[in-house]
């Protein structure tokens, strides 16, 4: 060897990931070295108890090692068939984990956002993408889930199901739920969305997203959120544990409907006012007809006198758009503000849902009890 081939090898060695290697190896015309070149290795005859193995599952090297994280104390490596390795000295000194595919796509390429921890309060931001964001550095290889696949990292995992399109990461409270319930073995299933803020209702897809509750959407159709307090009106129209309404309204089985959805959480009573038992009436519903406004149902409450639920009948389409609209607008003379895509007391009406979701009854808790 030359002295300048010496040099270059020296130079490659003094960068490489540490420890002393199975054998480093030259391969399509770059170096694998160290902790990179175990998992490699080990990556190739599937001997390891991470994950499957196997030619086909990863390529030839692609680059030479790069530097990794915020202080550049680790390093990573392309490989074929779309895949990474990354070795972090506070993950194992002595090896690095693979990740590749749908995997990798989405640890790198989950949006930075800016978040405010409490209404009006100063702008913070969150880098959540590669292993200097949110997640950090993954602590296994690509794996076998049920169904699906994962990998796990320092701030939490990404998964996927067989089928899907893409992969979601899970963290913080709502990963700790959904462990609770046994992962993807459980009754929610694989995840379906990444976990998103929502202000009012809305939720932000450019990555700027203002205080509110957290949520994400599951498999089965169920819905988790994080343990932010759940939106309230800050007012009511209750009054001694009673919501006692008087009705001109000609959607009598959609108040009969919600009226039934918000009993059954208990601690508030939802009736009709009884003239042979007459009490104070809290809330009187009637119909409207404005089709020069955007509103299928409206509540409003007054200082002094009786609050009012009107239905548009110029905006009210089927009877399940009713019930839905009806129990929504129920809610909110129970106190409850708007929340998130997929509950009862999200801004858009949603004719498939009739009763009080998560976040709907954990509101209703906070509330009332």
């Amino acid at each position: 060897m030359s002295l300048i081939g010496a040099l270059i090898t020296s130079l490659a060695l003094l960068v490489s990931t540490p420890g002393v290697a199975n054998a480093d190896q030259f391969r399509n015309n770059q170096w694998v070295l160290g902790s990179i070149e175990r998992e490699f290795i080990d990556f190739l005859s599937g001997a390891n108890q991470y994950g499957q193995g196997g030619t086909s599952s990863i390529g030839e090297p692609t680059s030479g090692e790069l530097w990794a994280g915020n202080s550049n104390e680790g390093r990573w490596q392309e490989f074929g068939f779309t895949n990474r390795i990354y070795w972090s000295p506070n993950v194992d000194p002595n090896k690095g984990r693979q990740i590749g595919g749908l995997i990798m796509n989405k640890w790198l390429n989950l949006p930075s956002r800016q978040y405010r921890t409490y209404v009006n309060g100063p702008y913070q931001y969150e880098k959540r993408s590669d292993e200097r964001g949110r997640l950090g550095y993954p602590v296994t290889r690509e794996s076998p889930a049920s169904g699906g696949r994962y990998n796990n990292f320092q701030g939490g995992a990404i998964t996927y199901k067989f089928g899907a399109t893409s992969a979601y990461a899970t963290w913080g409270n709502i990963r700790d739920q959904w462990a609770a319930q046994n992962y993807e073995l459980g009754p929610l299933g694989f995840p379906s969305s990444d976990e998103y803020l929502c202000q009012d209702g809305t939720t932000s897809n450019d990555g700027y997203e203002s205080y509110g509750a957290s949520g994400q959407n599951f498999q089965n159709g169920q819905y988790l959120t994080s343990g932010r307090k759940p939106p309230t009106l800050g007012y009511s129209s209750v009054l001694f544990s009673k919501l006692t309404y008087q009705s001109s309204s000609q959607y009598t089985t959609a108040i009969s409907q919600a009226s039934t959805a918000w009993n059954a959480l208990g601690s508030v009573q939802v009736t009709p006012y009884d003239p042979v038992n007459p009490t104070l009436t809290n809330v009187e519903i009637s119909d409207a007809n404005r089709p020069d406004v955007t509103w299928a149902g409206l509540y409003s409450n007054t200082d002094f006198g009786v609050d009012t639920i009107q239905m548009n009948t110029a905006k009210l389409g089927n009877a399940s758009n009713q019930r839905n609209v009806m129990t929504h607008e129920m809610g909110h003379a129970l106190g409850l503000a708007h929340n998130c895509k997929s509950q009862l007391m999200d801004p858009i009406s949603n004719s498939s849902v009739f009763a009080p979701q998560f976040m709907d009854q954990a509101a209703y808790r906070q509330l009332w009890g």
